[in-house]
């Protein structure tokens, strides 16, 4: 039998109404960018904020059960993933890729056939980017957006307050806590963790990260900042080494993508071999120390919990 959801008072459903109301302004903003110039920066932004408002409709999940907003869940990902290809090759180019010059130089055609896998790599870039303006230019976007212009403009129709309902800091403090402790649990075994769950721990640190920037109105707001600082730094830190993972896993794409076919592919064998081989120390101490950080950091919403919830 599944357990009964509590009683939320109006004063979240405000707070959830609130926070889309921001997600949606966001995303507005970074689609802007997009339509008003050919910088990827754009497309980035409007990624991040796709992927915010799907963390903010997650959080408030229980609050708006039943809601048909929820379902937007699924349409803001279909447009983040639109977007993803363009930051996997943009990370590539930025960072391995350059490294990946000096440390294959010595091998026999290398740096002429690096520098056409970067041509190539261009090309590919510039035909991703292309589709994801037209995403994020088209009526999917728009679909999207009215829906969620058309739920904010909508009168509630939440029930009054019982006296036992749960406010906005009592709900903050339980989910901020818990998707903590689960974080904190996980930490504790790091050493142990395969890539696999290195990734999923990454996504539980970006979701608390997100939640916790929702909810820090509520609270302190230095406190808040610290904690959400140590956050930012443990989801960097974890996902070095899964950008390194995505890297690989681009080269084959570009290596696909070269004209005449396999004419690339023992460079783009070579490249991936050594992205593979690249050691992991240092970055296995830049999540360790991200990780003390994280677990040390202030806890901002446990201060004054014996005071009473704002706007209850």
């Amino acid at each position: 039998m599944e357990a009964e959801l509590p009683v939320y008072s109006p004063a979240v459903h405000d707070l959830v109404r609130a926070t889309l109301r921001s997600a949606r302004a966001e995303l507005r903003a970074s689609r802007e960018l997009v339509l008003g110039g050919r910088e990827p920066v754009g497309i980035h932004r409007s990624r991040v904020a796709l992927r915010r408002l799907r963390a903010a409709l997650a959080l408030f999940r229980e609050p708006l059960a039943g809601d048909a907003v929820l379902a937007l869940r699924e349409d803001a990902k279909l447009l983040a993933d639109s977007c993803g290809p363009t930051r996997d090759i943009d990370v590539l180019l930025a960072g391995e890729f350059g490294r990946s010059v000096t440390a294959l130089a010595h091998l026999p055609r290398a740096p002429g056939d690096l520098a056409a896998l970067r041509e190539t790599a261009l090309r590919l870039r510039r035909t991703r980017h292309q589709q994801a303006r037209a995403a994020l230019a088209g009526e999917g976007f728009t679909t999207l957006d009215r829906a969620l212009e058309d739920w904010l403009d909508r009168p509630m129709t939440v029930a009054p307050a019982a006296e036992d309902a749960m406010g906005p800091l009592a709900f903050a403090r339980d989910r901020l806590g818990r998707r903590h402790k689960r974080i904190v649990k996980r930490l504790k075994a790091l050493d142990k963790l395969p890539a696999e769950a290195r990734h999923a721990l990454r996504l539980q640190v970006k979701k608390q990260r997100y939640a916790a920037s929702f909810l820090s109105p509520l609270f302190d707001p230095t406190a808040a900042r610290a904690y959400i600082g140590a956050a930012a730094s443990l989801q960097d830190a974890l996902g070095e080494a899964n950008d390194r993972i995505d890297a690989m896993r681009v080269v084959g794409q570009i290596a696909e993508a070269a004209r005449p076919a396999g004419r690339l592919d023992w460079i783009a064998g070579a490249l991936s071999f050594w992205l593979s081989a690249a050691p992991m120390a240092a970055i296995d101490k830049h999540v360790a120390r991200a990780a003390r950080r994280f677990a040390r950091v202030k806890r901002f919403w446990r201060d004054g919990q014996e005071d009473e919830e704002r706007g209850s």
